[in-house]
């Protein structure tokens, strides 16, 4: 992902970055630090938050810092979460409508695939090269038979077991999964139970204890 050349000439003031977020972070903080001239380690004028899930009790904490008066000449704010809930969407939805001058949000994680419409309409979203990619395994997934998706499963599950892939993969496929079905039409009684499945797949894939093998292998039953 060429953070940079995105951001370079970029006026958005609130932007959704997809992608594994340790790689994001890794890339973004020196950008933001070059470009708004920001120590950013120690600098009053940034904020730096990761959340589990984030609620409308951090989303009102983000507003205060925001509408401080700045030190600086330049504010950024860096938000990374696995999920937001809606009420802090509608608080966030508020800070962008009518945003402080010169304050730069930056989302990123798993929880940029679930914002409603009306937030994502006010970010500036940018994807990385690996983000399609699990955008494309999501769709094959979808249109396979029972025996490419157990496949598809696998593969994810044990690119996790070996640490050849973050496991927050799997939180990611599971919402393109997700997505997938949305747009497909769930009119079925077997396609809605489809839907719930994965949402519940999704609630328990966050556990630290969770068996991702297990939830991919019991996704790949019930998408078809």
């Amino acid at each position: 992902m060429d953070l940079t050349g995105v951001l370079k000439n970029s006026r958005h003031h609130a932007y959704c970055i997809e992608g594994r977020a340790d790689k994001t972070r890794a890339e973004l903080v020196p950008i933001i630090k070059e470009k708004w001239l920001m120590a950013v380690q120690g600098d009053p004028d940034f904020l730096d938050r990761t959340f589990a899930v984030m609620g409308v009790a951090e989303a009102r904490q983000i507003k205060e810092f925001q509408e401080k008066k700045a030190f600086g000449a330049a504010r950024a704010i860096l938000i990374e979460a696995d999920s937001i809930t809606i009420q802090a969407q509608h608080a966030l939805l508020k800070m962008f409508e009518e945003p402080v001058e010169h304050t730069r949000f930056f989302i990123i994680g798993p929880c940029v695939k679930s914002f409603i419409p009306t937030l994502d309409s006010r970010l500036f979203r940018i994807r990385s090269a690996e983000e399609r990619d699990l955008d494309r395994e999501a769709g094959e997934f979808i249109s396979a038979s029972l025996a490419g998706r157990l496949k598809i499963a696998k593969d994810i599950a044990d690119g996790i077991k070996s640490e050849r892939r973050p496991k927050t993969d799997a939180v990611k496929f599971l919402q393109d999964v997700e997505f997938l079905l949305y747009q497909k039409g769930v009119i079925s009684e077997t396609a809605r139970g489809s839907l719930e499945g994965i949402q519940r797949c999704l609630d328990y894939v966050r556990d630290q204890s969770a068996s991702v093998k297990m939830l991919l292998e019991y996704a790949a039953l019930i998408a078809g």
